[in-house]
């Protein structure tokens, strides 16, 4: 390292955001009828599916009613192209007390990790209903804008879908929180107000309080408020396709890796009664060991080897404070350690040493031990777990550290009974995400599941008693490294 050395990862979270897309509505309307026109006698089901997560959210429209299949539509937010415009950072901008998504001098960019750290917090749950309503007024602006003719005419059911970790999702705690916040963010984006500052965000949460407890809600503020498995909402793209095969094992691992989380689920999915599918989920871990805290665990191996052999770096030892306070990095994670400061090079006495070996080692801990290998402790036998289906999913995965779980099956803890089958979520073909490429679709998977799924069991398994193996069994077919 020299005194030229320079940071070359994004640190600063702007006080101005990106342009969103603008419209003349300013999606305050929950229904679509122009104004003085009586109220339409035919009735129609539309469900938001949003996927609220720790850098972006993402937000897709589903109506069951149109076509075959029933048809779902991605919100864009942005202008521009491909995946892009249909992510929005999960950036929450405040100027005099008035919330926006697009301005402000303060800047809160950790909504969602600090509700879940703090959820008693008052000032998070605010911040994330203020967030939410801002949401869901931009996307009704555009559905009302760009699906007028379909919605005019009729009244619109709506259902507001939000996804939760697998885990969180078994927490009665966190999903009541959750459909709280949810109902609160609906009552505020209807409202008359125009902007939204701390005295109607309280006001709205106390709303949604009286609504939980039982009171009639008024016109603007009937929304069934549904939340759902992330995981569950993931795998229906597949399993309400033609691919999906009923009388198969249908037994899935998921693992959909954040910015803040890695979430990790095997289970099982069947047909339930009605349109509804019911879900047994044998392991279900979720960890922190998402994208941005291997940023911030490389930046901490990077402080301590500067305090120690280069303490006259001060003003890089106040770049790496800075940058451990920021969720997301728009511009994209460095690749290695070695790439975080220009003019340097770095060498471990050992491969193991390596700090992103140490973090790898335990997502794959994770993963191929607590996730894959733990279901077979009463839960499937060999034959259950030999290729069974994994989708390797979300934003993270495609760093170059979570690839290397494809090659899970060349692991030296694995036994050979041991299998893992990579596959590819496909796009479905009652998407309208236009310019999404097929490479994208996971990114939007959660969004798209959560506005069309009907849950109806979601339980986790009793494991089965289980026999003793054999003596002659090698003590290493029974275990992984962990």
């Amino acid at each position: 390292m020299q005194s030229s050395s320079k940071p070359v990862w994004g640190n600063g979270v702007d006080t101005k955001a990106p342009p969103l897309l603008t419209y003349e509505l300013t999606g305050q309307d929950v229904q679509c009828w122009p104004q003085g026109k009586s109220t339409p006698t035919a009735e129609r089901d539309l469900v938001l599916g949003l996927d609220f997560g720790t850098s972006t959210v993402k937000a897709v429209f589903g109506d069951s009613s149109l076509g075959r299949d029933g048809l779902s539509f991605a919100v864009p937010f942005r202008k521009d192209i491909g995946l892009a415009s249909y992510l929005l950072p999960c950036r929450l901008y405040q100027h005099n007390d008035v919330f926006s998504l697009n301005r402000g001098g303060k800047v809160y960019s950790d909504l969602k990790l600090e509700l879940l750290t703090n959820a008693e917090s008052v000032e998070c749950q605010q911040r994330v209903v203020a967030f939410i309503a801002l949401v869901i007024r931009q996307a009704r602006a555009w559905l009302f804008t760009q699906h007028a003719s379909v919605y005019q005419s009729s009244k619109i059911i709506w259902r507001l879908s939000v996804g939760l970790p697998s885990e969180s999702h078994f927490s009665s705690r966190e999903a009541t929180l959750f459909e709280l916040l949810g109902t609160a963010a609906w009552i505020l984006a209807g409202s008359k107000t125009k902007t939204f500052d701390t005295p109607n965000v309280a006001s709205a949460l106390k709303r949604a309080r009286e609504l939980q407890e039982g009171q009639a809600p008024i016109s603007h503020e009937d929304v069934e408020v549904s939340v759902v498995p992330e995981i569950a909402a993931q795998i229906y793209g597949y399993v309400a396709s033609e691919q999906f095969d009923r009388d198969a094992p249908n037994d899935f691992m998921m693992v959909d890796v954040g910015a803040g989380t890695v979430d990790v689920s095997l289970f099982h999915v069947k047909p339930g009664r009605g349109r509804k599918w019911d879900f047994e989920f044998y392991t279900t871990v979720v960890e922190p060991y998402g994208t941005i805290n291997l940023h911030r665990h490389r930046l901490d191996w990077w402080a301590s080897a500067i305090q120690k052999d280069y303490s006259e770096l001060g003003d890089l030892i106040s770049a790496i404070a800075d940058g451990k306070k920021v969720s997301d990095i728009q511009a994209g994670l460095p690749g290695r350690l070695e790439d975080y400061f220009t003019d340097t090079k770095i060498s471990f006495t050992k491969p193991a040493d390596h700090v992103d070996a140490i973090f790898y080692q335990k997502v794959f801990s994770q993963v191929c031990h607590y996730g894959y290998w733990q279901a077979f402790n009463g839960h499937l036998t060999r034959d259950d777990l030999k290729n069974l289906p994994v989708y390797l999913c979300g934003g993270g995965s495609r760093h170059t550290l979570y690839q290397k779980l494809k090659q899970a099956n060349d692991h030296p803890s694995f036994c050979s009974w041991m299998k893992l089958d990579f596959r590819v979520l496909n796009i479905p073909s009652n998407l309208d995400a236009p310019s999404l490429s097929h490479q994208e679709f996971d990114r939007l998977s959660v969004a798209y599941g959560l506005s069309f799924l009907e849950v109806g069991k979601v339980v986790k398994a009793i494991p089965h008693p289980k026999k003793l193996p054999d003596s002659s069994e090698p003590w290493r077919d029974n275990y992984i490294d962990k």
